[in-house]
C-alpha cells in the first residue's frame, strides 16, 4: 500500500453490501452500459480492503471476538434512496436471483462485462484517433460516421473532453479557476443525433450548443 509519494494508505469500511447498493444505484439513476461497476479497491490514498467481504460476516466477526460497535441510526431511514435500495430494493432482487450470493455473483459478472466494453471502446477509439487525418483539431465526419455508435460516442467524447480541458487550462492562465468536464451522455446524444442528421447535406456548416460555452461545430469535413 505504499509508494514514492506516500507513506501509507487510508482505509475505509466500505463492504460488499455497500459496493452492491452502488452498482444498484448507477442502473437507476442510469449510466452507461461501459461504466457499470462499483467503487475501485484503491483510489489514490484510499483503499477499501473489505469490498469482498459481506457486512453480515463483519458482523459474525465482530460478535465473536466481543467488539462493540457504533452504527449510524440513519442507516435504517427509508427517506433516502441508498437506504431504500439497501432495505427494500436489495432484498426483493435477491429473492428473485434465488439469493444474495447470486445477486452479487451476477452484478459482479456485469461488472466484468462492462470493464471488457470499457477496454475495447477505448481501444478502438484509439486506434480511430491515430488514423483520422484532421485530428487533433476535430474529428473527420465522414470517418466518424464509418463507426458504430458505441464508439461514435467515445470519439465525441474525447473530442468534448480535449476542447473542454483546453477551456479549462486558459481559464486557469487568467486566474479564471477552469476545471475541465466530462460530457454527459444526452450530450453525446444530442452531439450525434446532429451529425447523423446532417450527413447528407453536402457537408453544410452549423453550430450546437451544448453547454454553457461549449459548441460544437461542424465546417465541412470537420
Amino acid at each position: 500500500l505504499q509508494d514514492a509519494t506516500s507513506s501509507g494508505a487510508v482505509m475505509l469500511g466500505h463492504h460488499a453490501d455497500d459496493q452492491l447498493e452502488t452498482i444498484v444505484l448507477k442502473c437507476l439513476r442510469g449510466c452507461h452500459l461501459s461504466n457499470l461497476r462499483g467503487m475501485a479497491w484503491q483510489d489514490g490514498p484510499f483503499v477499501r480492503p473489505m469490498l469482498s467481504v459481506r457486512k453480515a460476516q463483519i458482523v459474525a466477526y465482530l460478535n465473536e471476538i466481543g467488539q462493540p460497535w457504533m452504527e449510524d441510526a440513519s442507516n435504517a431511514e427509508p427517506k433516502y434512496q441508498r437506504n431504500r435500495v439497501r432495505l427494500q430494493l436489495v432484498p426483493l432482487l435477491a429473492e428473485m436471483a434465488g439469493g444474495e450470493g447470486a445477486l452479487l455473483a451476477r452484478m459482479e459478472a456485469a461488472q466484468q462485462q462492462s470493464a471488457e466494453m470499457r477496454e475495447w471502446l477505448e481501444r478502438a477509439a484509439a486506434d480511430h484517433l491515430a488514423q483520422d487525418r484532421v485530428w487533433p483539431r476535430g474529428l473527420s465526419v465522414a470517418a466518424l460516421l464509418s463507426q458504430p455508435p458505441p464508439v461514435q460516442d467515445e470519439l465525441l467524447r474525447a473530442l468534448l473532453t480535449q476542447r473542454a480541458a483546453g477551456r479549462a487550462e486558459d481559464d486557469e492562465a487568467v486566474g479564471g479557476g477552469g476545471g475541465g468536464r466530462q460530457p454527459s451522455y444526452s450530450w453525446l446524444r444530442r452531439a450525434r443525433a446532429q451529425i447523423a442528421g446532417g450527413a447528407g447535406s453536402g457537408g453544410a456548416g452549423w453550430t450546437l450548443h451544448l453547454d454553457g460555452d461549449l459548441a460544437l461545430r461542424r465546417t465541412g469535413d470537420l
